[in-house]
């Protein structure tokens, strides 16, 4: 069982956002062992591994991987504990038109198998959005996307994974947690959440590699991103805080709170609370600190990367620096005789105005007449800057929990009371347990996983690839055997037309024939049997799957695709597909439709059976080839589902019952079909092997015309 944990395309630049970061893994998940895939779809490649040590020096090459031709090299299973802190890819040679990917995979199990991450964007235009929102929509599972819009522009509606919400005044981070925690995304069920700073952008590879990440993260940790810029230089690797002077700053090397994105478990809002109400300055101060606290030091992988024009604001000011000094006083890194002379500036400020001015910028009236520091504004006096200090510690209880979030939103902030902060704690404590039940179920589900996978490893069924490729080795080799069979031979295919008469088919039983779909409703009527018989439209097979499964006296060959819509059957031989680049238009491709000479690497598809029956019968050796009961013309019902009809009554084919009513068919293209007919022919005028249409009515001109009364001239019966 192969599990991606990194990709890198070929094309990269050397930057610090393709590396493996082994130590940010190390710290953030229980992963094992991993290895290294070169995966060449085109031309050349050389690929080493460099290897970084924990204090920046060079160890032994990782890996070095070398490809010629299409496939893939595979570096040995590698011990993450026993690794360094990072590899560093780098081409080492490349053919002009080398395509490749680079994939870092592992065969450990996940710790949870599809992680559902909601990421919370803040816009101030839906334009400003569109970077994000196609990045998003190019990874699949990425999770699903909240969006807080600045603008008063016109909603969108919701897209299956994308919720636009207006901006409250509140705070935007505040009103997205508490719409994931509480409100109207708490059906989302997420399991993580990640908070976007504004102006931020996420590149697709980021979506998906922390996806995958979050697949084998262990419980506790955070996760920030590596900030760059427009050009992409690294600007940040997180933002430490001088909280004593009220100022912040972003730095390149160890940061001591995650920025720009900071990914933690959905569970934390209920252990920490909600964001305190304010600017978006204040939110990336404030939570980063909650899961400091609580977490520890973030985890910030190289590989996750963010980008932005430029850095983020490094002072505090406005209501920004009264609300900083609160966060400094709660978290303890200051007191209020060492304040600096811009801290006692606000602490001033704050005697004057009120803790709630310091985080909304206004002072609405309060519950029964209650200021947020007493009954009277504070006033200068000796104890009144503790008195601060003793109110910023309570804050979070003031301000976090649900029912304030509640008011805010509702447009009439104020505090709640004791009882009512009690029956928020309890809320919280609720939704806490069905965090832990989920998280029970997913563990329960993963235990299963692991002992299915163990007894699949018993049976020597374990690896998909492998089984597949063991499946598919008795096909081949069975097609391989159909390889000049019938030198010399005639082929007769035969469709399934209006044209068809079932007392034809007796006069081709000396003859090699094939055929297709409903042939056998005519099996009642005729000792014939085809001697090759296929079907490759998955709605033929559905539709009438108990009869197909049940046919004998023919050799049964289908594409191999067939399987994928569980057909199985034992006396089959499956032939690999070579499909067009687009089912829906193929004839976008200006290489269509392939026709496969060399069955075992594959059979092309034309959009019709008579195409891949053609294939056969020159594979096979056949002298020449006829076509019988081809009228290439069709009458088609009113009803239309898709690219597929609903038979309202046959009119298209040899039997009344070919087509019941109701019964789904795919749509024919003609021109698509004339496509694949010429190109049928020129592969068999090129081998001078003739294809004749013997069909009784007909409109294909492509083929030469013969009359079928010649080609199989009755036979009376001996008397």
């Amino acid at each position: 069982m192969r599990n991606l944990l990194q990709r890198v395309t070929c094309g990269f630049r050397a930057g610090s956002e393709h590396h493996f970061d082994l130590a940010a893994w190390r710290a953030a998940t229980g992963l094992r062992y991993f290895g290294i895939e070169l995966a060449l779809r085109q031309g050349s490649a050389e690929v080493r591994l460099r290897h970084i040590g924990a204090d920046g020096g060079e160890l032994p090459d990782a890996a070095h991987l070398v490809r010629t031709i299409p496939g893939s090299a595979y570096s040995p299973p590698l011990a993450l504990a026993e690794m360094g802190a990072r590899l560093m890819p780098e081409v080492v040679a490349a053919s002009d038109d080398a395509e490749y990917d680079l994939n870092v995979f592992t065969d450990d199990l996940p710790v949870q198998a599809a992680p559902r991450v909601a990421y919370v964007v803040t816009a101030p235009t839906l334009d400003a959005l569109q970077p994000t929102l196609m990045a998003f929509a190019a990874v699949p599972d990425a999770g699903r996307l909240l969006v807080i819009l600045d603008s008063d522009e016109t909603l969108p509606p919701p897209g299956p994974s994308v919720t636009i919400l207006r901006r409250a005044p509140a705070g935007a981070w505040g009103q997205a947690l508490h719409a994931l925690a509480y409100g109207e995304a708490l059906s989302w069920h997420a399991s993580h959440v990640a908070l976007v700073e504004p102006g931020v952008q996420i590149p697709a590879e980021t979506f998906a590699r922390l996806r995958d990440m979050l697949r084998f993260a262990q419980p506790g940790h955070h996760i920030g991103a590596v900030l760059h810029g427009a050009n992409g230089e690294e600007l940040a690797r997180g933002r430490t805080v001088d909280l004593t002077a009220l100022s912040t700053a972003v730095t390149a090397g160890p940061a001591a709170l995650a920025a720009s994105l900071i990914v933690f478990p959905r569970r934390a809002i209920y252990r920490l609370g909600l964001p305190w109400p304010g600017t978006p300055a204040l939110g990336a101060l404030d939570y980063p600190l909650r899961l400091r606290r609580a977490m520890g030091e973030p985890v910030i992988p190289a590989g996750l990367h963010v980008v932005a024009p430029a850095l983020p604001p490094t002072v505090l000011d406005g209501p920004d620096l009264r609300a900083g000094l609160l966060l400094a006083l709660r978290e303890g890194a200051v007191d209020s005789a060492s304040l600096s002379d811009r801290a006692a500036g606000a602490m001033a400020e704050l005697l004057h105005t009120g803790v709630h001015a310091a985080l909304t910028d206004e002072a609405p009236p309060q519950p029964q007449g209650r200021g947020l520091l007493g009954r009277r504004p504070l006033r200068p006096a000796p104890n009144s800057p503790d008195q601060v200090a003793a109110k910023a510690a309570t804050l979070d209880d003031d301000y976090a929990g649900v029912s304030s979030w509640n008011r805010l939103l509702a447009g009439t902030p104020g505090l709640p009371g004791a009882e009512i902060r009690a029956l928020d704690r309890q809320m919280a404590a609720l939704h806490t347990q069905l965090c832990d039940q989920d998280d029970a179920l997913q563990a329960a589900i993963q235990t299963q996983t692991r002992q299915l996978q163990a007894r699949l490893d018993a049976a020597g069924i374990g690896d998909p690839a492998r089984t597949r490729a063991d499946l598919d080795r008795a096909n081949i080799l069975a097609v391989a055997s159909l390889r000049g069979r019938h030198t010399g031979r005639r082929a007769v295919i035969v469709g399934n037309g209006p044209s068809l008469r079932i007392s034809d088919l007796d006069r081709l039983k000396s003859d090699i024939t094939f055929a297709s779909n409903k042939i056998f409703l005519a099996y009642d009527q005729t000792g014939w049997r085809p001697t090759y018989y296929s079907v490759e439209d998955h709605l033929v097979l559905e539709n009438s799957r108990e009869q197909i499964e049940r046919l004998g006296g023919s050799t049964k060959i289908f594409p191999s695709n067939m399987r994928d819509f569980r057909y199985h059957a034992s006396d089959t031989i499956f032939v690999p597909l070579l499909p067009p680049k687009s089912f829906s238009d193929p004839l976008s491709d200006p290489a269509f439709p392939a026709f496969g000479q060399e069955l075992t690497q594959g059979i092309g598809w034309g959009s019709t059976v008579v195409y891949s029956q053609i294939q056969l019968a020159l594979y096979m050796g056949c002298s020449d080839i006829v076509l019988i009961g081809l009228d290439h013309s069709y009458d088609l019902p009113d009803t239309k589902v898709g690219n597929a009809y609903v038979a309202a009554g046959e009119r298209n084919h040899f039997h009344p019952d070919y087509r019941r009513p109701g019964e789904v068919w795919h749509q024919p293209n003609i021109e698509v079909l004339e496509v694949s007919f010429a190109r049928a022919r020129a592969v068999c005028e090129a081998r001078n092997v003739p294809i004749i249409n013997a069909s009784r009515e007909s409109r294909l001109d492509v083929f030469e015309r013969a009359d079928f009364e010649t080609l199989f001239p009755h036979q009376e019966s001996p008397a």
